[in-house]
């Protein structure tokens, strides 16, 4: 079974495009629900507490996701000290999660919504690695939108990432998703139909 690698940066769609995937039978596993599942974890709870005190906790005592985003896209070498924490941690469960995948089914392709393909040097378990890509603009309207973000927090961790133009350099394919959806869907469907059948 293949496994496909979607990239890109902040607020580009790949877990829109990812959705496509799955609408035609592949299974997806989106990077950032591991992470979740590691950040409630208390081998890596208590890590993150000792490096980053407990201002990270909310009120239930849980790792507030927002308030430690904040502190690490704010200062480069907090945001080192809490990938050596995560990232060793997060490639083993998802070479944990395509295993279990691998073992099933009537299942296309396998798909993995991975923003830090390239810099936590995923790509070697990937097949294919396609990046979506859409422009800084768009990509911050979307985010400020969704998510409430605003232009220093988005910058931040827009900048923390690997260019987009080197990321479309080392993928595959590269779906462009500028447009707004209702005109995008129909192009973008095509495009994936095709990159399945190119697995197949």
């Amino acid at each position: 079974m293949k496994v496909i690698g979607i990239t890109g940066n902040i607020g580009a769609g790949k877990t829109k495009i990812a959705r496509i995937f799955e609408k035609f039978g592949c299974k997806v596993i989106e990077l950032d629900r591991l992470g979740h599942r590691i950040l409630e974890s208390s081998t890596y709870k208590k890590k993150i507490i000792n490096t980053f005190g407990k201002f990270v906790l909310d009120k239930n005592n849980k790792i507030n996701r927002e308030k430690l985003r904040k502190i690490v896209f704010s200062n480069p070498s907090l945001l080192k000290k809490l990938n050596a924490i995560v990232h060793p941690g997060l490639k083993r469960e998802l070479k944990n999660e395509i295993n279990k995948m691998k073992r099933m089914r009537n299942v296309k392709a396998i798909v993995v919504d991975a923003a830090l393909v390239f810099e936590i040097e995923l790509d070697n378990l990937f097949d294919v690695i396609i990046t979506v890509y859409a422009n800084k603009f768009l990509s911050f309207i979307r985010l400020m939108k969704s998510r409430n973000m605003n232009l220093f927090e988005f910058l931040n961790i827009y900048n923390s990432q690997m260019p987009v133009k080197e990321k479309k350099r080392r993928a595959d394919f590269v779906i462009t998703n500028n447009l707004p959806w209702v005109l995008n869907k129909r192009r973008v469907e095509k495009k994936i139909l095709k990159i399945i059948q190119y697995l197949e």
